[in-house]
């Protein structure tokens, strides 16, 4: 892939990404702060640990894409979700963090 193919798959991803943010905000708002532990079977993941993987897990997406590197930091997971005390904290983090890395992803340049 040339840069040139590949800044035009970064527009295109980050267009469908954006296009997709108001309903993963959504979705994460409608997580109630008193159904948090739901889970549908003993082997799912709560409600609440849905919404913070979906929330940290998009972000640590968009960061190994500009650091041009995917590595996993378990630790680091596990501190970016012990931040959040309500569901409300969840929303307002990805609604105030996605859109700037996006918008870090588009500026990244061609060669990059």
């Amino acid at each position: 892939m040339d840069p040139q193919q590949a800044k035009f798959l970064i527009d295109q991803m980050a267009g469908l990404w954006e296009g997709e943010f108001p309903a993963t905000c959504a979705v994460l708002a409608a997580v109630p702060d008193a159904g948090r532990d739901y889970k549908p079977d003993p082997k799912s993941r709560t409600a609440w640990e849905l919404a913070t993987h979906i929330a940290t897990g998009d972000m640590w997406f968009l960061d190994s894409i500009l650091a041009g590197a995917f590595v996993w930091d378990e630790e680091a997971s596990k501190a970016a979700a012990a931040r959040f005390a309500n569901i409300a904290d969840v929303v307002a983090y990805y609604k105030q963090t996605f859109p700037a890395k996006v918008k870090q992803l588009r500026a990244l340049p061609a060669e990059k």
